[in-house]
């Protein structure tokens, strides 16, 4: 999992967040559900997402092969974003 711009954004800054090169063992199709810790949420191997006021935010990701998605679900922290005001 990455964030790109890594590390501090603006309020307002569009983030792009990845999950590019995860994979199933088993060759099953892959679903990404993203809660970015400002109860907005995203979908998709990679989402961009906007944080509309400062602070620290730690995003998570759940990843699901459809077959085991209720006990093979895991949430992965990222580093905080720390989103600044624009000045």
């Amino acid at each position: 999992m990455s964030v790109d711009p890594p590390g501090t954004a603006k309020a307002g800054d569009s983030l792009t967040f990845s999950a590019v090169g995860s994979s199933d063992p088993d060759g099953d199709s892959l679903t990404f559900t993203w809660t970015f810790g400002d109860d907005n949420t995203g979908t998709g191997m990679t989402t961009s997402h906007s944080y509309a006021q400062p602070g620290d935010y730690t995003a998570r990701l759940a990843v699901g092969d459809g077959s085991h998605e209720a006990t093979d679900r895991k949430s992965t922290r990222l580093n905080p974003v720390t989103v600044r005001s624009r000045m």
